[in-house]
């Protein structure tokens, strides 16, 4: 303690080369360029594309919608007008794939910079690598191409310009600040967290000089006043301070809380089970090292976990606002413990800290990143990201390209209804020839969504004229309602939407409509007993199959028809086809194994059970199914297993009893 009573001063991250954590970050560095190396998996990037493109064409930037017809002409602030300028510049340069490769790139640049700033904040050695490992898991579902991008690159940069001031006192350092403001107002309104981000290096360096913690170079007065002109600089764009008009009505307006948009949506355990351990592991390391926390650590720390609870897309802003106080904390932890360690192991001391620790530093991003990019459940998967597709280019099931290909060819007219997530892609599409009913841009339609809100889907469908429906399968609430309409027929399906039409009979010739088949349910109960309706269905699923060949689902649906019909080698072809085009689909591993077993190959129908088990890990029948496999070959031991795995997964009674069935008549021998 010092005469007044208060800790000691904080140290900060001045000091010689520090070559182990260079080599550390690097090599995360890498692993981040490898991880946000997948494909376009975003829906809202292609009217962001577009807007792009059209404000090239025309030369000024929109502030009333034009791509919908039911919020035709309300007033929108297209605030990331430039990015989306830039990436319409990238994408006429290299297509999707070039947008992928350069979004890579960028990562890899934001964890260089996030390395920088964990320096600046007092991260050493092995602790920046171990730290920025920390943030990849956290930030790698945020990866996509769109302009959350710039934020994301943006904050490290600031939050280690703030800290260089602070130690340093150099004001070229915030002379950077008002021009890096302007720019990132006109590509992301997330600016504000930049302002936030300031604004809190200077109320923690006020309170640490208040409290004689730490007297800096850099005033704190100085970095208020750097933020106020930042902040100014903001206000710079086509849209004046409506720029911090998003973020305030997509959080806490009463109409776009009915907008059916997940990322807004609190971070639940199912999915972010890694995002609640990881911060309070974190929260931990700042209350073992609170002794010597600057102030702005822990107001940084709190403000960027209170934006996380509040909607799951603020998962990224965290893990990149905490990574450099967590490399601080650890390497003060690691300061702490370093004489104990060398006192009682010099050997293993100097090893883990030299050729050692960075070797396992290697393992483990690399054991990351192959990880983040595999289809297999794990920890290291927040939200729905082992569904992203590695490579560059469009995902499979990014957009549904076959179902608009289909619009197209057939030239089919609005009225649309369409699903919230598909707008985006039929704006790119077919704007200006259709006009969408909805899309991404959440707050246009404020009006229409308070007027939708109070009609049933029947009554929407009905007095929007709807002529024509392109359908998600996450829809269920319209796909039912659009399936027993007898007004309505499905004429078309891929992987991602279905098509359904109105009266299709007044398009004879041109659309020839599926009587028999429901691709929206996957229980398949919908599949028919009665012979002639059993062939009236094999006929229209061989030419859905036909008609979407890189269709999965038509695929499965085929192998399913033909399977109840007795063509046992044409579903044997059409599941192993499914399995071929999706990878990451557990069920059709699921239904390819079981017909496998019917045929008597146990071993082969194994494999395909334990793969669809590691893809989806709480469906118990994938456990129940290897265990009837492990039993068909004689390894009753094995099979009871996977049975009591599968009780644990809570099953529904009818698969509990036949669980409890089979795991009786293993004991007896039978």
């Amino acid at each position: 303690m010092t005469s007044s009573g208060c800790a000691p001063p904080i140290r900060n991250g001045a000091g010689g080369p520090d070559r182990t954590g260079t080599v550390a970050a690097a090599l995360v560095v890498v692993a981040a360029v490898a991880a946000a190396t997948f494909k376009i998996a975003d829906s809202d990037l292609f009217w962001h594309l577009r807007n792009g493109y059209e404000t090239l064409r025309t030369g000024r930037i929109a502030s009333t919608d034009v791509f919908s017809y039911t919020a035709r002409g309300e007033y929108y602030a297209y605030y990331s007008w430039l990015w989306e300028v830039l990436a319409a510049l990238v994408h006429r340069a290299g297509g999707f794939a070039g947008l992928v490769a350069v979004k890579a790139i960028w990562y890899g640049g934001v964890f260089g910079a996030l390395a920088w700033t964990s320096r600046a904040r007092g991260g050493r050695g092995l602790a920046v690598g171990w730290a920025l490992l920390y943030a990849l898991v956290l930030v790698r579902h945020r990866m996509y191409v769109r302009p959350e991008m710039a934020t994301l690159g943006l904050i490290p940069v600031f939050d280690g310009l703030a800290r260089r001031f602070l130690d340093r006192g150099s004001f070229r350092t915030l002379y950077a600040l008002p021009p890096l403001a302007l720019l990132w107002a006109n590509l992301h309104p997330y600016v504000i967290a930049g302002i936030g981000l300031l604004a809190a290096h200077a109320a923690g360096a006020a309170v640490d000089e208040r409290l004689g913690r730490m007297s800096r170079p850099g005033k704190p007065a100085h970095l208020a006043g750097a933020a106020a002109a930042a902040f100014a600089a903001t206000l710079v764009n086509p849209f004046g301070p409506f720029i911090y008009t998003p973020a305030y009505r997509l959080v806490f307006a009463e109409a776009i809380a009915r907008a059916p948009t997940r990322e807004w949506l609190p971070p639940g355990w199912d999915g972010y089970a890694s995002f609640f351990v990881l911060a309070a592991a974190a929260a931990l390391l700042l209350a073992l090292t609170a002794r010597g926390l600057p102030a702005a650590d822990g107001l940084v720390f709190a403000g960027a976990l209170a934006l996380a609870a509040a909607a799951r897309r603020n998962v990224g802003l965290f893990a990149v606002l905490s990574a450099p106080i967590v490399a601080r904390s650890l390497t003060e932890i690691s300061r702490r413990a370093g004489p104990a360690a060398r006192r009682f192991a010099p050997n293993l001391a100097r090893l883990a800290a030299g050729p050692g620790g960075v070797a396992a530093m290697a393992l483990a991003a690399g054991w990351v990143s192959v990880r983040l990019l595999s289809p297999h459940a794990s920890w290291v998967h927040l939200d729905q990201s082992r569904l992203y597709e590695p490579g560059l280019g469009m995902g499979r099931t990014s957009a549904p390209r076959a179902c608009v290909e289909f619009i197209e060819a057939k030239r089919l007219e609005g009225p649309l209804y369409n699903s919230w997530a598909l707008g985006g892609y039929l704006i790119w599409r077919s704007w200006p020839r259709l006009s969408v009913m909805v899309d991404g841009r959440q707050m246009v339609y404020e009006r229409f969504l308070a007027w939708a809100q109070r009609k049933t889907t029947d009554a929407l469908l009905d007095e929007l004229g709807v002529r024509f429906a392109l359908v998600s399968y996450d829809d269920a609430a319209f796909a039912a309602t659009l399936a027993r309409r007898p007004d309505f027929s499905l004429v078309f399906f891929d992987d991602v939407a279905m098509v359904y039409v109105r009266d299709p009979g007044r398009d004879a010739g041109r659309l020839e409509p599926y009587r028999w088949l429901r691709p929206h349910d996957t229980t398949l109960g919908w599949l028919p007993h009665d012979p002639e309706a059993l062939r009236g269905a094999l006929a229209e699923a061989r030419r859905a199959a036909a008609a979407a060949p890189g269709s999965a689902r038509a695929a499965m649906i085929l192998g399913a028809v033909a399977a109840r019909a007795g063509r046992g080698e044409e579903a044997l072809a059409a599941y192993r086809r499914a399995v071929a085009l999706d990878r990451a689909q557990a069920s059709y591993r699921n239904n390819l194994g079981r017909l496998l077993l019917e045929r008597g190959e146990w071993s082969s129908a194994l494999d395909l059970f334990l793969a669809a088990a590691a893809r989806d890990p709480r469906e118990p029948i994938y456990r129940f199914n290897a265990a009837l496999a492990l039993a068909a070959g004689g390894k009753n031991r094995a099979a009871r297993r996977h049975l009591r795995r599968a009780l644990a997964l809570d099953p529904g009674p009818g698969l509990e009893r036949r669980i409890e069935g089979l795991l009786d008549e293993l004991a007896e021998g039978r």
